[in-house]
Parts: C-alpha cells; structure tokens; sequence
C-alpha cells in the first residue's frame, strides 16, 4: 500500500494503465490499492440492483473482484477511451449479468494471489439507508465519499510528519464538526491561538488536502480536463 509513512504508491496507477507495457512488480502493487479505493461502491452498487443481503453483497463484491483479476481486465483498460470508474461499472454490470455466484466461486484458484476484502468488508454496513439516487450515481458518490475520508486521513498523517498537527486540530474543528460549526474566535481560544493563526493554519490544511486528492485521483485519471472535473466533484467547487 505504498510502504510505511506513504501516502501513496510512488509511481501513479494511472501511468501503469496508460503503458503500453506495464512492469509486473508495479502492476501487481497496485492490486490493493485497486480493492481498498472501489470495494465500498461495488458493495453497495450491488446490494442496490441485486437486493442482496449483506453476506451475499460481500461474496459477489469478492467475486467481482476475483473475475476481474481472472479476465486481466486491469490491463485491458484504455486511458484514452475515458473514465476508469465507468470502465469498472460496466465491468461489474456485465459481471453481474453473466456469471452466477456458483460460477465465479468455480474459477477461484488457479496460482493467483487471492484477494482478501475481510479488513474492508468487515466495516461495510449491515442495513443500507433507503436509496435516493439511481445505482450508478451512487456508486460514485461512493468513490467520492471514500477518496475524501482516505485524503482527510492522509492529511493528518502528513500534517503530523510535518510538526503540524495543530493544522490538523484546526481543520477537524473548523470544518469536521457535525452541526454548526464553530467560530474562529472559538477555535482559537480552545487551541490557544490567535484568530488570525486559525485562518492561516485552515488555509494551509485545505490547501494540503486538495493536493492529496489531487495526488489520489491522479491515481486513475491522465486527462487534466477530467482531473479538474473530478477535484471539483470532490471537494464540492464551482
């Protein structure tokens, strides 16, 4: 997952789909990173349009996971024809279509690496709230939502490397806090600091944060147009 105190795999898994020859070593590295980012919307992509219990939505979400590995699909996506994100839709749609749990159970094996979705699928939801949006724009805000929380995650980790977890109090206080927010006068007489020092330590953080995101969404996307369309989706800009 990119080596202890990584943020990130060095070398982009965008780069690796764009070549023409991908190295194994990079390739191979990248195949958690691959489940750790998409296993969520898949899950719930699939519990959405098949009804599936939670138990039944894990091993169908493994089962994708697995064919896709089997059918090196990875490899078989073109940067240049569009987004990875619907590319794996329609993977997993014609997955869903085709192949019974039986079936793909019956190609497990084989001297791959298995995959084991057990540390993520462990924290998947047992009872989903009622849908208000169709599967597919659910699935991406799924991503969405999952590329956000790893970034928040990522920026405290970085900030603390950095000496700075004070940025990081400031920006949970300023902008995690469920209700209403509170002041920057508050933040700054709880943290011991000037108003001034709150504004400039939020605007360090987000700063932080849109790089981090931009870093985690560079890990699919080549296109700068769509890298833009996608910070926006994001972190919610105009």
């Amino acid at each position: 997952m990119g080596g202890d105190g990584a943020d990130f795999p060095s070398t982009s898994l965008g780069l690796i789909l764009g070549a023409r020859e991908p190295r194994e070593d990079l390739y191979r590295a990248h195949l958690d990173r691959l489940v750790s980012d998409y296993w969520k919307p898949v899950y719930v992509y699939i519990r959405r349009t098949r009804s599936k219990s939670d138990a039944d939505a894990k091993d169908l979400t493994q089962d994708f996971f697995l064919s896709f590995l089997d059918y090196d699909a990875f490899r078989r996506f073109d940067p240049q024809l569009g987004n990875f994100r619907t590319y794996l839709k329609g993977c997993l749609r014609n997955f869903l279509n085709a192949e019974t749990m039986r079936e793909s159970r019956l190609k497990r094996g084989g001297g791959r690496k298995a995959v084991s979705l057990d540390a993520w699928l462990d924290g998947a939801p047992r009872d989903l709230p009622d849908a208000t949006l169709p599967p597919d724009e659910e699935f991406d805000q799924e991503w969405s939502r999952a590329v956000l929380n790893e970034s928040i995650r990522g920026l405290e980790r970085r900030l603390g490397r950095r000496g700075k977890p004070l940025y990081f109090g400031v920006f949970r206080r300023c902008t995690l806090t469920a209700g209403e927010r509170p002041s920057y006068r508050a933040v700054a007489q709880e943290l011991g600091v000037t108003e001034s020092d709150v504004r400039n330590y939020l605007h360090v953080a987000r700063l932080e944060l849109r790089s981090i995101v931009e870093e985690k969404i560079g890990e699919y996307v080549l296109d700068r147009d769509e890298m833009r369309r996608e910070l926006a989706r994001i972190l919610g800009e105009s």
